[in-house]
């Protein structure tokens, strides 16, 4: 039988897994009882050069002020919020998960669940900013003892 690791960590980054939205806490916890090895995010970072898990540049929010379905062409950047407010902010009814609103995770929680749940940290660097990345990225992986746990791409 032939092991696809790129496929496995796809169907977990990608798929919303029923419960939670992608990019949160919930997700990456529900994906570590799903018996994939690793687990996969991409990382942005916020104006004060703070690590939060998404995939798009920015989160368009709806109009109860919570983050619904990303429009590129009305959202906003990343690069422009502060973490503080980014992690203040809670998805749409539309993502209700577990009885609550999830929130966006930042990537300490994210490789502090993978190393809890024993996974591969799966990371994808997705902004401009790259030395800042690395730097905030790397002393958060050490943190945790995770450097020969990590794929960064």
């Amino acid at each position: 039988m032939k092991f696809d690791f790129n496929a496995e960590i796809m169907k977990t980054a990608y798929s919303q897994i029923g419960l939670a939205p992608i990019n949160t806490a919930e997700h990456y916890q529900l994906a570590s009882h799903l018996g994939f090895n690793s687990i996969k995010g991409d990382v942005r970072i916020t104006k004060d050069n703070k690590l939060v898990m998404c995939h798009d540049a920015g989160i368009t929010l709806d109009e109860s002020g919570r983050i619904g379905k990303f429009d590129k062409d009305n959202c906003l950047p990343f690069l422009d919020l502060t973490y503080d407010y980014v992690m203040g902010l809670e998805y749409s009814a539309e993502y209700e998960a577990m009885g609550h609103y999830a929130k966006v995770c930042d990537f300490e929680t994210f490789v502090r669940i993978c190393k809890e749940y024993g996974k591969i940290v799966y990371i994808t660097l997705r902004d401009n900013k790259i030395k800042e990345l690395v730097a905030e990225t790397f002393r958060i992986v050490r943190k945790y003892n995770m450097e020969n746990h990590c794929v960064i791409n």
